[in-house]
């Protein structure tokens, strides 16, 4: 939070300087995205059977997923020189999945696993500060970037040559919010008197997450997992400024 006033107060500083060229820009507008999560991961997944048994070790991970989204933002023009905030939330989602097989070598207790990372809603705020060049509007970026994200698992086990059946307990977890300073670069385009378009790229890279939990069957399996991702976006905007 204190990153997000300190955003606004440098915006509202820019805002109280009085120049004879200066221009105030509020606008709203949608955007379409193309995100891309990459990262390492680890599982592992034991019980009493005895299971101790590495579903992922320090796998790479790439995943990619559309997300669209609404922006609105306020641009302060002074001289050849912008800067303002743009808020923006993104709806859509990235998943991350393994499948592993534990073969019992003691006795008929096979399992197999399959285990889950998600990411849906984006939201953040930024400050963009660029610079104008005839019709363009040429700018970087800087501010937070949050995220919901959960992990899910679910195994399956055969015994005694029985159809696979579910493991009771089959686990999600609660969702989280998943947040990181982000950067990027970015171009806009006025287009007509009230409207602009442009692209613009970003990155985040998240801290590392933990989670385990324990399935309910008789042979106590319990799954620990890791992860620590960067996300890359490349984003189209459309903008209706007042």
């Amino acid at each position: 939070m204190k990153s997000i006033f300190f955003v606004l107060a440098i915006s509202a500083a820019f805002a109280a300087t009085e120049t004879s060229k200066k221009d105030h820009n509020f606008y709203i507008g949608a955007s379409l995205s193309q995100c891309a999560l990459t990262g390492k991961r680890n599982d592992l997944g034991t019980n009493t059977t005895p299971l101790n048994k590495t579903l992922v070790d320090n796998k790479t991970v790439r995943s990619n997923g559309i997300y669209a989204g609404i922006i609105a933002g306020y641009l302060f023009r002074i001289e050849n020189f912008g800067i303002g905030p743009e808020f923006f939330y993104n709806y859509g989602r990235i998943e991350n999945k393994i499948d592993s097989t534990h073969l019992d070598p003691a006795g008929p207790h096979d399992t197999k696993f399959q285990a889950s990372y998600k990411i849906t809603n984006q939201k953040g705020l930024y400050l963009r500060l660029g610079y104008f060049l005839d019709s363009y509007f040429l700018y970087t970026l800087l501010g937070i970037h949050s995220q919901t994200g959960y992990f899910e698992a679910k195994g399956t086990k055969s015994d005694l040559g029985l159809a696979p059946q579910v493991i009771d307990g089959a686990y999600k977890s609660k969702a989280k919010s998943l947040s990181s300073f982000s950067f990027g670069l970015g171009v806009q385009k006025a287009i007509a008197e009230n409207y602009a378009v442009g692209i613009e790229c970003k990155f985040a890279t998240f801290p590392i997450k933990y989670f385990a939990f324990n399935l309910s069957d008789n042979e106590r399996t319990k799954l620990t997992s890791n992860f620590r991702y960067q996300l890359r976006s490349v984003a189209l905007k459309v903008m209706y400024v007042f």
